[in-house]
């Protein structure tokens, strides 16, 4: 209300803004667990993407279950970065393989290159870029479930 207010005063609608000095205390939620996946949880999470893909699952939608709980737990990214991964984004530098986060998936603007694990590349993360093929212009990734491809 504050800010509303502020924007009609600097646009000369009024004279002056009267919640200036109002204050909300908000009481601090209490926590109730750690940030982030227990253990178990974590396991879980990976162990299910060594299960089959149900029946009448996409191949996109399997390749992004199967790929993206895995890449997120040895880069840290989050999921929308690398639901956003290019094939040019799975590169090779100096013998390292690593992915290349876009600025416009970055929560800080600027893009990153992220190595990928060796567990990753045992896995067979490493030819994602190359089978996935290349993206249309919705700048969806391979590992995205809405785009054919994936590795």
């Amino acid at each position: 209300m504050r800010a509303t207010l502020g924007y009609a005063v600097q646009q000369l609608a009024l004279a002056e803004n009267v919640a200036k000095g109002v204050t909300v205390r908000v009481k601090k939620k209490k926590k109730q667990r750690e940030k982030g996946f227990s253990e178990e949880e974590a396991r879980a999470i990976l162990k299910a993407t060594f299960a089959p893909a149900p029946r009448g699952m996409t191949q996109e939608h399997a390749a992004a279950r199967r790929w993206v709980p895995w890449i997120c737990a040895y880069t840290g990214a989050r999921v929308n970065e690398i639901t956003q991964l290019l094939p040019s984004d799975f590169k090779v530098k100096k013998g390292i393989r690593f992915i290349r986060i876009d600025a416009d998936a970055a929560k800080m603007g600027e893009y990153r290159e992220v190595p990928l694990h060796d567990h990753l590349v045992e896995l067979g993360l490493a030819s994602a870029g190359a089978e996935a093929g290349p993206a249309g212009p919705d700048r969806t990734g391979p590992l995205s479930p809405d785009r054919a491809g994936g590795p």
